[in-house]
């Protein structure tokens, strides 16, 4: 080979790579342009067939939160991922509360009924989150005599070694879905280093309602997925003309085919976020499961509710503290311990209190004094 032929042949070869680099964004830039087209195409054909994007979780809450009684009480504002939450600010009454209407309520700038305290955690401070629903707000009793308030009372109390802030963000008719976001979008912030979940029978009803109407599918659909759902009529063509009928229930609805009186795995499915989200923050987490009145006016005193059975089943194979209130509750049922079905009297929050405490210091949770 002549050198001139060499010198062709080697300009060639150092040529080549960049060649190639050319052909292959070249090719990309055909391949992204063909998915462009047919996917534009098949939108424009979804939309002309009547698919128009699913309408946004915001504006759906939005219209759930107008359309329910909350909206007429200040006490309540709506939320883009909840439905409802606190209204900080808010000081009043409520006027539902039948001979406790005198009762105060005090919302802070957080947004919990509770003292406000700086986000981020002051050395030497040992926080405790409660989430729950009107039980844990303390609906129905003063501030000052509620579940969260008396064992924050209780635990800075018996020991001056540290200091015990528990932070109240029990909000009136949440289920544990709302829970769940309020866990991740507000409680964590503060840095916990427990979370109790206050947990009452009807919870189990109002996930189940959540799920049958779809809400439970729209807080889990997160990132792209959550962008296509609420800007792509092709997306809603392909979930509701691809899926079968039972794939689309079951999406909407985990409980699908289940016990309607009493279906376990929507529950149980967002408990198991609950305690993971937790654990991955390096906090503990405990399950408080509260007694309705009914049970604790039967004359068995051994009785056990079937939730409460399943609560107890749930957090030993999970490997979470439990506190049951029902046995606490029952042997002192003689006392007025609730205002009506559901929501524990200033005694009753002391038991609670009281059993908490014990019941978490007995499986090695709190600090030693």
């Amino acid at each position: 080979m002549s050198p001139a032929t060499k010198e062709a042949d080697l300009s060639q070869r150092a040529l080549s790579p960049a060649k190639r680099l050319r052909d292959l964004g070249l090719n990309l830039l055909v391949m992204v342009a063909s998915l462009a087209f047919f996917f534009g195409l098949a939108e424009g054909l979804a939309r002309l067939a009547g698919y128009t994007p699913y309408t946004a979780q915001a504006d759906v809450f939005r219209q759930e939160f107008e359309n329910s009684e909350r909206s007429a009480t200040d006490l309540f504002t709506p939320s883009p991922s909840r439905v409802w939450d606190l209204r900080p600010g808010f000081v009043g009454h409520r006027t539902d509360w039948g001979t406790r209407n005198w009762v105060t309520i005090s919302i802070n700038s957080q947004g919990r009924r509770d003292r406000e305290v700086p986000t981020k955690k002051p050395a030497g401070t040992y926080r405790i989150a409660i989430l729950g629903d009107s039980v844990a707000f303390g609906a129905r009793v003063e501030a000052k005599h509620d579940f969260a308030s008396q064992i924050e009372w209780t635990l800075n109390a018996r020991d001056k070694s540290r200091r015990y802030e528990v932070l109240n963000f029990g909000v009136p008719g949440y289920g544990t879905w709302q829970e769940l976001s309020a866990l991740k979008e507000k409680a964590l912030a503060y840095d916990p280093d427990l979370v109790i979940l206050a947990f009452v029978m009807n919870d189990l009803f109002d996930n189940n309602q959540a799920g049958k109407v779809g809400y439970l599918n729209m807080t889990r659909v997160q990132g792209a997925a959550k962008f296509l759902r609420e800007n792509s009529g092709f997306y809603r063509w392909m979930r509701e003309k691809v899926l079968s009928v039972e794939a689309q229930v079951a999406l909407r609805d985990p409980c699908a085919g289940g016990d309607p009186t009493f279906c376990w795995d929507t529950t149980r499915q967002l408990l198991d976020q609950m305690v993971d989200t937790t654990h991955q923050r390096n906090a503990k987490f405990a399950l408080a499961v509260f007694p309705i009145r009914s049970q604790t006016l039967a004359r068995d005193p051994n009785i056990e509710a079937r939730y409460q059975q399943v609560m107890a089943g749930y957090a030993r194979a999970k490997g979470i503290p439990s506190i049951d209130l029902l046995k606490a509750f029952t042997e002192n049922r003689d006392d007025e311990l609730f205002v009506d079905d559901y929501h524990p009297t200033e005694i009753g929050h002391s038991i609670a209190m009281i059993e908490t405490i014990e019941q978490l210091d007995a499986q090695g949770v709190l600090p030693t004094p």
